[in-house]
């Protein structure tokens, strides 16, 4: 899948693009490979890590290599249409309030079928993807915002990247809903780019067995990390104890239903961000202090008109309720650098169907 969506990447119609493909310590060889097929390319850059450390530390490394003034963020089990960058721009150039822009995803395999248009979240943190397994019918062929765009495909500037803070290392799966909400506090908008299509497997990348435990550990860990750091304390002390509390409830019906090790990393995840208080700390006045631009009324808001009037989505560890979102990467993450100046601003724009 690596090598299909570094193909389709290289073919797209833009002008200038550097390639860096981040591995994350995969075992099966497929460093080799992407090596042997395209390091005779100059746009291709691979860097390796000694193990897997995460999606957030990838892509953070890969932003830290990168040469370009925009960047965009793909999933490694992707394909592109050949537009793809050239729309995602077009959209990110039109607005100044605009800090990211997200593509629409489609499934690979069944491309008819959306796979989402962006992430929405409500007050509690809990989030889904817009549009998820619907069929494409143009009900989402405008630009639209999201509260955050989906790590699959996103493509934002560097300016904007960097006054956000860069994705963080800790988050294995909300590392894409962290930097989101980090782009809206610091003043910018994420929207959809309806004609900047892209193909996604989803779960392609496989998931080792015994790794499955530690979704249990990682999906509350990384939740209320995110709260934690986003909040402000007014907002945090509305909102935390709810999920706190829902994932108590899960927890304790993972033991009942004997599922004991899988309820214990639950509560292992729950407390981590409070018995790594400093560093927790430490990462909140970062946020607070130098990313915040606006206030939480604006957020709240924000979520509100995305999210609407959905119940609370389900993200239990013990369904894996968010699996659609994780990258279960045990091979590559890939980062696409571009820079802007070698295309002019109106080139290859297409209309976007109006909403039916």
């Amino acid at each position: 899948m690596t090598e299909q969506c570094i193909v389709s990447v290289l073919e797209t119609h833009y002008p200038r693009i550097e390639v860096i493909v981040v591995d994350n310590g995969s075992t099966d060889g497929s460093a080799d490979s992407l090596r042997a097929r395209f390091e005779g390319d100059s746009r291709f850059r691979l860097v390796t890590m000694k193990e897997n450390y995460g999606v957030g530390r990838a892509k953070k490394l890969a932003a830290a290599c990168a040469v370009g003034e925009y960047l965009a963020f793909l999933d490694n089990d992707t394909k592109v249409d050949g537009e793809w960058i050239c729309e995602s721009l077009r959209v990110l150039w039109s607005d100044p309030t605009i800090g990211a822009v997200q593509s629409k995803l489609v499934l690979l395999d069944h491309p008819r079928y959306l796979q989402y248009t962006g992430g929405i979240m409500n007050t509690y943190g809990f989030m889904r993807g817009r549009g998820s397994f619907e069929l494409d019918h143009g009900q989402y062929d405008i630009v639209s915002d999201v509260f955050f765009p989906a790590g699959a495909a996103t493509v934002l500037s560097r300016k904007v990247l960097f006054q956000a803070g860069l994705p963080d290392e800790n988050f294995f799966f909300y590392d894409d809903a962290d930097l989101g909400w980090r782009i809206r506090l610091s003043g910018y908008r994420s929207v959809l780019a309806p004609c900047s299509v892209v193909a996604h497997k989803g779960g392609a990348t496989s998931i080792l067995p015994e790794f499955v435990l530690e979704l249990s550990y990682r999906y509350p860990f990384e939740h209320l990390l995110m709260l934690l750091k986003n909040y402000s304390l007014g907002a945090l002390m509305r909102n935390l104890p709810i999920a706190s509390c829902y994932w108590l409830l899960d927890a304790a019906t993972l033991i009942i239903r004997r599922r004991v090790d899988h309820g214990l990393a639950v509560l292992r995840g729950l407390t981590r961000p409070f018995r790594d208080f400093r560093r927790t700390w430490k990462e909140r006045r970062f946020v607070q202090d130098q990313v915040r631009a606006i206030s939480d009324c604006a957020i709240l808001r924000q979520m509100k008109q995305t999210f609407g009037n959905e119940r609370i989505c389900h993200a239990s560890s013990s369904v894996l309720g968010r699996m659609h979102f994780a990258v279960f990467t045990t091979a590559s993450s890939v980062l696409i650098v571009l820079s802007s100046r070698a295309i002019p601003r109106s080139a290859g724009a297409r209309q976007a169907r109006p909403v039916l």
